[in-house]
């Protein structure tokens, strides 16, 4: 008899149903009556098939009831790693804690004399705090200066640093700018610095810094009286905080102090006035793009008239308006230290150019006035040169009239005044039609026959020159042929006519052609000719 040969028969997805007979079970799967590997007897309860059961029931049970309650072995595991995890939690690492950090200061018993360099030392503490090494950190750690700007550290990267920077005995300026190292990190930074004795400059400028990071820069800043140049500016810093840095002003030994871009106001200024009177070691103080104002105004300007040291003061971008420009003016009539001062863009009035004139007239120290974008009006402008040209006593080499608006008469006193005193800069805004003589009306506004006299003239947005010859005399100076950079026009063109301010030949610069390297063609500005170009060679 022909032995049947039967197609195979398609798996089915549904169980198969078994007999009653216990034991039956798969050849690929576990007893079925086996315990299940636990660490103690009597843990697992042996299971058999029921009548009616299949066997992809009985494991899938078996697996439910594993997962659902493991092994006592595992859970005591996972207690003991919460319990460490938990524990951690509570007690932060504390960076400024020796111990358990590996250090160069070693105990008389212990047996390990290793001791680790400066980089070494810093990545260790980077793994015990978790956080990336900074390489450019780890490249100029033994420089003098240190440029960290725009790396975008936070508060646990700037322990670590500050954590190394202990043990780094070369770097004298640190410059953390553009960050994101919050008050957490300023206190790090501060507890380093309070043993610090070789950094003298210092910015942590746009850090997200607010009132209560000057409680530890006040504490730091009692501590260590090396740090000279402090730059605190675009942070948040509010009135709140003036008392505390007015605190500090009093008696720190910092030359150089930048509270610029922050958010003080009139209750501020009223705090930080009276601190500015007594403080002698301050040279240099930034107190612009702040919102420093009526009563607060006067009191900074009060504090600078009883001030005997400071000698370079920024104030612009306040709005001072006229009350504060008067109390500032009889500050200047009474000082005799400050020799550069900045109140642009503060809404001063003619009244206090008025003033501003008469102490240029008696001022023997004043060397820089800028007071651009102040609406003193054309009159303003033309007593403040006025002024100037009828004292004797004025050494002022800048004045910044930038923006605002000037007659001819007005240029006139300037050129004949820096005839007199060729190292004397004047800027000012645009030309009016209006002029204070017969033969200045109806004259444009832009004298174009006085432009073309000068070398080289800047007209709507570009540059042309005059007098090529003078052009290519100061190129030759620095080894300029055919080509030239950006740069190295811009410092031609400034020595050519120092009134052309870096905006306008920045501006002009652009429109100029340049070759595949990015570099400007002399002989393609406009005025200058091939043939001159020959002559000049």
């Amino acid at each position: 008899m022909a032995e049947q040969v039967n197609s195979p028969r398609p798996i089915s997805c549904a169980s198969t149903r078994i007999p009653s007979q216990t034991g039956l079970r798969a050849a690929f799967s576990r007893p079925v009556t086996a315990a299940l590997n636990s660490p103690e007897e009597g843990d697992w309860e042996e299971t058999s098939v029921d009548e009616g059961e299949t066997i992809d029931d009985v494991l899938i049970t078996q697996l439910k009831e594993a997962i659902s309650d493991p092994p006592l072995e595992n859970r005591i595991r996972f207690r003991r790693c919460q319990d460490r995890f938990d524990e951690s939690a509570e007690e932060p690492v504390d960076v400024f804690d020796d111990v358990g950090w590996d250090t160069d200061l070693e105990n008389d018993d212990e047996t390990d004399t290793t001791i680790q360099t400066l980089p070494q030392l810093y990545i260790s503490v980077c793994r015990k705090l978790n956080v990336v090494p900074v390489s450019r950190f780890l490249k100029h750690m033994e420089d003098t200066v240190l440029d960290l700007k725009h790396r975008a550290l936070i508060a646990a990267e700037t322990a670590a640093i500050a954590k190394a920077f202990k043990s780094v005995l070369s770097i004298e300026s640190l410059d953390l700018g553009g960050n994101d190292l919050g008050d957490k990190g300023c206190e790090y930074l501060c507890e380093m610095l309070k043993d610090n004795h070789i950094l003298r400059t210092l910015s942590i400028a746009e850090n997200n810094l607010s009132d209560a990071s000057a409680s530890h820069i006040n504490r730091m800043l009692a501590e260590n009286d090396t740090l000279k140049e402090l730059s605190l500016a675009g942070n948040l810093f509010t009135d709140n905080s003036a008392a505390t840095f007015a605190d500090f002003m009093e008696d720190c030994k910092l030359k150089s102090l930048d509270l610029s871009h922050n958010r003080f106001g009139a209750r501020g200024g009223v705090i930080l006035g009276p601190a500015l009177s007594t403080n002698v070691y301050l040279d240099e103080l930034d107190l612009s793009w702040n919102q420093i104002r009526g009563a607060g105004a006067v009191a900074v300007a009060t504090g600078l008239k009883e001030n005997v040291h400071i000698a370079v003061c920024n104030l612009a971008w306040n709005g001072f308006s006229e009350l504060g420009g008067l109390a500032l003016a009889d500050a200047l009539l009474v000082n005799t230290n400050l020799k550069e001062i900045d109140i642009s863009s503060n809404r001063l009035t003619y009244p206090v150019a008025v003033k501003l004139a008469k102490v240029l007239g008696t001022n023997e120290v004043l060397e820089t006035l800028k007071m651009a974008n102040n609406p003193i009006s054309t009159n303003g402008c033309l007593v403040i040169v006025e002024a100037l040209y009828k004292s004797t006593a004025s050494v002022l080499q800048f004045l910044d009239l930038s923006e605002n608006p000037v007659e001819y008469e007005f240029e006139r006193i300037s050129e004949a005044l820096v005839e007199r005193k060729p190292k004397l800069q004047i800027f000012s805004g645009p030309i009016l039609r209006a002029g204070n003589t017969d033969q200045d009306i109806g004259k444009p506004a832009i004298d174009i026959v006085r432009l073309r006299q000068k070398p080289v003239m800047i007209l709507k947005g570009s540059l042309t020159v005059n007098k090529p010859l003078v052009l290519f005399k100061h190129l030759k100076k620095i080894r300029v042929t055919s080509t030239c950079t950006a740069e190295q026009l811009t410092q031609v063109l400034q020595v050519i006519d120092a009134r052309l301010t870096s905006k306008q030949i920045s501006e002009a610069i652009e429109k100029l052609t340049r070759n595949e390297k990015d570099r400007i063609i002399v002989s393609e500005i406009p005025g200058v000719t091939t043939s001159t170009k020959a002559v000049a060679s």
